[in-house]
């Protein structure tokens, strides 16, 4: 089932689980508008009072902004779970790191979502769009600048032995 658009009813659950979804969602395409409809699809189906669990590799500076959108109305609790392992093979230790955010959806989360959403949607494309054009125009600029240091090369002159005869 598409996360994005949940065949369930409103307030169906009391608790939604996550691990991880929102980290593969925002590896692809069109990321951050795609969260926003999905958490937004999650929020819809949870009662008021459910939880929306997120396990996540991302750290609250990279996560939270998309928890506290305009559309969504929750209050959010954030835990840090660190494991400390060391590989066989190689004996430095590592940490690996999971963030918990525990969102409980609030009594005027619907009526947030109605009024906003189309708002927000609207704001993501176009920040969107300007940071494809913004891409678009380095990766343009690059391509000049490397097209100008080929012209600056001086040719080499190639002598054959037979000019020198």
């Amino acid at each position: 089932m598409d996360a994005r658009d949940l065949k369930y009813q409103d307030g169906t659950f009391d608790l939604a689980i996550d691990k991880s979804t929102i980290d593969a969602v925002l590896c692809g395409e069109k990321s951050f508008v795609n969260v926003a409809i999905m958490i937004r699809e999650i929020q819809r189906v949870l009662k008021v009072g459910g939880i929306y669990m997120i396990i996540s590799y991302g750290p609250p500076e990279n996560r939270l902004f998309h928890l506290e959108r305009e559309h969504l109305s929750l209050d959010i609790s954030i835990y840090t779970i660190k494991k400390d392992y060391e590989i066989e093979e190689d004996p430095e230790k590592f940490e690996k790191t999971h963030y918990v955010y525990i969102c409980r959806k609030k009594p005027e989360a619907d009526e947030a979502s109605s009024e906003n959403f189309n708002k927000v949607i609207e704001r993501l494309y176009i920040e969107e769009k300007i940071e494809e054009d913004l891409y678009e125009i380095e990766n343009e600029n690059k391509k000049e600048e490397e097209d100008e240091d080929d012209e600056e090369e001086e040719p080499h002159e190639l002598i054959l032995e037979s000019d020198l005869n």
